[in-house]
């Protein structure tokens, strides 16, 4: 990039201040520039009127240039020395003058400036016509106005023209129309533009509120409460807002609020028990710590007899035994006849959950449990195992924890059938990270889908690992089931839906959640849409809780009275108030969920066996998406697929009410030689405690 020159930078200041056109600025400043370079670039400073006369003589003798080219070469250079450095050239008499050349004009005839008007259309033709008939210049024409042009009078208000000076001339008859109709077209290119601007900017205030909403969102994942319960206060609350919405304009929040014809029920504080000292499990074995007083002080301090024992006062504290290893020895006895010697006997030994392997099936249980359960990476437990003289290397856990999801594989299979076999099914999904995925990266994303169902007593938590988030695999899953499935509003499962014919349920927790979102960011102290959207999905759960314990058919007769009127009423509020709030807002994304999952979140008012929402399949998701946080990631699809069946296993175990350490160890141990549908069955969790006990 040139240098730009101080000096030059100075002349253009002078012109500046002095408000000078930009071409003349332009025109002055090569002039001194060809004046400096013309005489060796001296400093003009330190040339005189001799110099100029030099230059000027140049111009007409050797460039022969035009009077006028000569004229303005003069001016900058006069300029230059009077205002730029004060240095007047006084007389420069002797120049050799251009001399001017007697030329005739150049007139075209009507007829030729009709063809050449002819030749042009639209702006252009405008612009022709004015300098024609107004006698306008080119720059004249471009910057004319609306405002300029007086159809009135017919008159066009040059500002400014050459020389800076205002004018007036008149408008021809014939350029009226044509005028009128460009401005009319300007107008409504301006009106569109406006328009454009305006909606743009609407779209620039929704984003900007929504990147507001946003942060106000992350700052509260980051630093508020995890809980998803609302606090309103109850005088700013309306309960029978709803009503007022269907059957009136829809009003700002605060004012329904202000006009509360009804009051929030009074619910009674909860008595929260002091603290105290738990009482022990009477099936603890109890290990006895007898205190004694000394035999010296067995005496009365008065009459010296011996003191007799009267009582005790027990004291019991709640002990534990670390986990304690050993050696697990299987001596296999051997039988021969003495005699002949032949025929040798050896005593079999039972089939092991790994054959080859020194993992027996109550560490191999103790290691599921540990990660699985109570989320111990499996790197820490062998840090664990080394503190105590073991060494058991991480990758030896885990191909021991393949091998357990493989032996595991009958069993979950039982599982799944028996999952099918119900008639309602809650399914979810989370991301897990698998290192080594053919031919995908490191950081692509996979998945662990989750299913639960069956009866209180039979219930199943079946996981299953996939790289893939799409509709094929709740296909794979479902297979032709054709029953009730609850999800969120995830759309993967639509196909699925549609090809097997399921009864498809939404869940009410996860629109709830998305107005909780809404009323986070909403002003502080302020109720709002949100809060009335609450208010109503409350007195919902507050339905289903009365019908918790009832069956399936009377809980449907109190939905068919309680909750339809308010589903109802939520309905019209809906209808009524997602046209009144920007789509990408908060409160227009709640809005706009509720309305699209709509028939799916209704769908429990037609079946009592419905649940209100999707919790168990998110409970159920939950100690895996907790186990990821300390392990992170799983190496190998094998480890990945393995983890599923574990955790199906230990889950299934948990929603049973059995204690997760005693089955797994109990299945590894009877699973290796059970050969039959019937023996897998036998260890089902429904159906272990009555082996147990036989």
């Amino acid at each position: 990039m040139a240098r730009r020159s101080p000096f030059l930078d100075q002349v253009r200041d002078a012109i500046r201040v002095r408000h000078y056109s930009i071409r003349t600025e332009q025109a002055y400043l090569t002039w001194i520039r060809r004046y400096i370079l013309f005489h060796g670039k001296r400093h003009p400073g330190e040339m005189g009127a001799a110099q100029v006369r030099a230059f000027l003589t140049d111009l007409a003798v050797e460039r022969h240039v035009a009077p006028a080219t000569q004229n303005q070469a003069l001016n900058a250079l006069v300029f230059l020395y009077s205002k730029v450095l004060e240095q007047p050239l006084g007389e420069i008499g002797g120049t050799v003058r251009a001399k001017r050349r007697e030329r005739l004009p150049v007139v075209l005839s009507r007829d030729e400036v009709s063809r050449l008007l002819a030749n042009l259309s639209g702006a252009y033709w405008l612009i022709a016509c004015l300098q024609y008939g107004s006698g306008l210049r080119l720059l004249e024409s471009v910057r004319l106005r609306v405002k300029d042009v007086d159809f009135r009078h017919r008159a066009v208000f040059v500002r400014r023209g050459k020389g800076g000076k205002d004018r007036v001339v008149t408008l021809a008859d014939e350029l009226i129309t044509p005028l009128q109709r460009q401005v009319a077209e300007l107008e409504k290119k301006l009106a569109e533009k406006d328009a454009l601007l305006a909606t743009k900017e609407a779209h620039w205030a929704a984003r900007e509120c929504s990147m507001f909403e946003q942060i106000r969102l992350l700052l509260d994942s980051r630093f508020g409460p995890s809980t998803e319960r609302y606090h309103v206060d109850q005088q700013q609350l309306q309960f029978d807002e709803a009503e007022q919405y269907a059957d009136a304009p829809v009003t700002e929040p605060e004012a329904e609020a202000a006009q509360a014809g009804e009051t929030a029920p009074s619910v009674p504080a909860k008595r929260r028990n002091r603290g105290g000292r738990v009482r022990l499990p009477a099936e603890l074995p109890r290990v006895e710590v007898v205190h004694d007083i000394p035999e010296a002080q067995r005496y009365c301090p008065h009459d010296g007899s011996e003191l007799t024992c009267i009582g005790e006062e027990v004291t019991e504290q709640l002990d534990v035994i670390p986990a304690r290893v050993q050696v697990r020895r299987h001596i296999r006895r051997k039988y021969a006849c003495r005699c002949c010697e032949e025929g040798v006997h050896t005593a079999s030994m039972p089939p092991q959950p790994l054959p080859r392997s020194m993992a027996s099936p109550g560490l191999l249980a103790y290691i599921a449990t540990a990660k699985y359960e109570y989320g111990l990476p499996l790197y820490r437990q062998a840090k664990g195992f080394e503190r105590k003289g073991i060494p058991l290397p991480r990758n030896t856990l885990a191909r021991w924890m393949v091998g357990v999801g493989e032996l595991l594989t009958p069993l979950g299979q039982a599982l799944q059938d028996h999952l099918l076999a119900q008639p309602l099914i809650h399914m979810d999904e989370t991301t897990v990270q698998v290192n080594t995925e053919p031919g995908r990266t490191a950081s692509s994303t996979s998945y662990m889908w989750v299913q639960r169902g069956g009866p209180p007593g039979e219930q199943v938590v079946r996981y299953d690992y996939d790289t893939s988030r799409s509709g094929r695999v709740p296909q794979r899953l479902l297979g032709d089931y054709a029953g009730v499935l609850v999800t969120d509003g995830y759309e993967g499962y639509a196909q699925v839906v549609r090809e097997n014919g399921i009864t498809h349920a939404g869940c009410w927790a996860h629109a709830r959640r998305k107005f909780v979102e809404a009323q986070k960011v909403q002003p502080k102290g302020k109720t709002g849409k949100a809060d009335w959207a609450l208010s109503l999905i409350g007195k919902l759960y507050r339905v289903e809780r009365e019908g918790k314990t009832l069956d399936p058919e009377d809980r449907l007769v109190l939905r068919q009275q309680q909750s339809r009127p308010l589903i109802d009423k939520l309905q019209r509020w809906l209808e009524k108030s997602i046209t009144q709030v920007p789509p990408k807002t908060a409160i227009g994304k709640a809005l706009r969920y509720l309305q699209t999952q709509w028939p799916r979140l209704t769908r429990f008012l037609d079946d009592g066996r419905i649940p209100l929402d999707n919790n168990p399949a998110e409970n159920a998701i939950r100690p895996f998406v907790v186990g990821r946080k300390n392990w992170l990631f799983s190496h190998t699809t094998q480890g990945a697929a393995a983890s599923a069946m574990i955790y199906s296993v230990i889950e299934t175990a948990k929603a049973n009410g059995l204690e997760p350490y005693e089955y797994l160890e109990d299945v590894l141990t009877r699973l290796p030689a059970a050969d039959t549908d019937q023996a897998i069955q036998a260890l089902l969790p429904w159906n272990w405690g009555k082996t147990i006990q036989a």
